[in-house]
């Protein structure tokens, strides 16, 4: 009996790894800084513009600019409802009058560390991913500060992927918490 099971576990794990896969998302690392803190970035993101600045083109074919208007309508669409978070394309240098901004590394070098794409985006070094092969290194910083981060892989063909949005909606549960390991609920 138990083999049966065993094999028949086995079987259907085998089935699912030849079936292709719409929407999975692998979140490799994620925290929270102990500076986070829900209700600020609420009260700073609700209905106001969020600065995005964004490193990489996970797709061929693909321009940086184009990209991040493609970017910026996945962020919109697949945000949490609260805050009403405007997400928009910000260059490297400056802050766009907000404190709070969110840097994206697509396919970033190893050892990229989160300080380095918030206090100096324009270093954080990046590089080619195969085809149909998403990874992002995201950091929420406030004033050029570590407030929280992610690194996320996905499958995806190209910015319409289901999987790409979903790439997204997990991250955003990541890097946007309701609760601050340091701060208790709702902090």
């Amino acid at each position: 009996m138990r083999h049966t099971i065993i094999a028949g576990v086995t079987l259907a794990l085998c089935v699912l790894a030849a079936t292709p896969s719409t929407a999975v998302t692998i979140i490799s690392s994620e925290g929270v800084e102990s500076r986070y803190s829900r209700s600020d970035y609420v009260t700073e993101a609700d209905g106001k513009p969020l600065p995005v600045i964004v490193r990489g083109v996970p797709f061929t074919g693909m321009t940086q600019s184009s990209f991040d208007v493609a970017l910026i309508n996945v962020l919109s669409a697949t945000r949490q409802p609260q805050p009403a978070t405007r997400f928009t394309v910000h260059p490297i240098g400056g802050d766009g009058g907000s404190p709070y901004r969110l840097v994206m590394v697509f396919g970033p070098s190893d050892g990229l560390a989160f300080e380095t794409q918030c206090g100096a985006p324009d270093t954080a070094r990046f590089g080619t991913m195969p085809a149909g092969q998403v990874k992002v290194s995201v950091a929420l910083c406030r004033h050029g500060k570590v407030l929280s981060h992610a690194i996320a892989s996905a499958m995806a063909a190209d910015v319409d992927d289901p999987a790409f949005r979903m790439l997204f909606a997990e991250l955003f549960l990541a890097l946007f918490p309701i609760d601050s390991p340091y701060l208790g609920n709702g902090a």
